[in-house]
C-alpha cells in the first residue's frame, strides 16, 4: 500500500542521513587555555606539556549501534574580529583558563554574539591547579562568574588529569549527533 511504502521509504531516509552523518565541534578559546590538549586527551587519552598545534582532528563515535565521524575544528579567539561562526558548527565549546581571566571574559563575549539556538559548552580548564580541598570553594567562584543563565553550560576540567573529559565531549557528542541529524534531515 501507499501508506507501507512512504512508512519504509522514510525510515530508509533516517538510515541513510545516520549513515553519512558528520558531526563538526567548534573548539574556541584564546591561545595557551589548552584547546589541544583538550581534544587530545579526549581522542588519546593522553596529555603532553608541550602542544603547538592548532588544526582540526577527527576522531569516531559509536552511538547506538552507529559508528559516527566527529571533526573538532581549533579556533583561537585572541582576536574576536576574525574568527569562524559558531553557527556553523553542530556544537560549540568554549574554553577558557582558569588562572586567566581574560580568557574567560573572551568566552563570555563570544557566547554572548552568537545566535539563538546553537549548543555550547564553557568549559573552565585547569582545574588541575587548585588544590583538592579548595576545590569546592574554587569551583562555586568560577559558577559564580557565569552569568545566570548560563551557569548550566559551565563544566570545570583538566586536561592535565583528564577530570571530566570524557564525560563532557561524550555527552557534546550525543548532543551534537542529534543537531546534526536534525540539520541534514531539514535540508533534505
Amino acid at each position: 500500500t501507499l501508506k507501507a511504502i512512504l512508512y519504509y521509504s522514510l525510515k530508509l531516509l533516517f538510515i541513510y542521513n545516520l549513515m553519512e552523518l558528520k558531526v563538526k565541534i567548534g573548539v574556541f578559546g584564546d591561545s595557551k587555555v589548552g584547546k589541544t590538549s583538550i581534544i587530545q586527551r579526549y581522542i588519546t587519552n593522553q596529555f603532553e606539556e608541550n602542544y603547538h598545534n592548532t588544526g582540526d582532528y577527527t576522531s569516531e563515535f559509536k552511538y547506538s549501534d552507529q559508528t559516527y565521524k566527529v571533526e573538532y575544528s581549533e579556533i583561537n579567539t585572541d582576536n574576536l574580529e576574525h574568527i569562524d561562526k559558531p553557527e556553523q558548527y553542530d556544537f560549540c565549546i568554549f574554553i577558557y583558563d582558569y588562572s586567566n581571566k581574560k580568557s574567560l571574559d573572551n568566552c563570555l563575549k563570544l557566547k554572548n554574539d552568537v545566535e539563538k539556538g546553537t549548543l555550547f559548552f564553557i568549559l573552565v580548564n585547569k582545574l588541575d591547579l587548585i588544590k583538592k580541598e579548595e576545590r569546592d570553594a574554587k569551583c562555586d567562584e568560577i559558577f559564580s562568574l557565569a552569568p545566570k543563565d548560563l551557569a548550566q553550560h559551565f563544566a570545570p576540567i583538566s586536561a592535565k588529569s583528564g577530570e571530566f573529559v570524557k564525560e563532557i565531549f561524550e555527552e557534546v557528542i550525543r548532543k551534537a549527533i542529534f543537531r546534526a541529524f536534525i540539520k541534514k534531515t531539514m535540508n533534505v
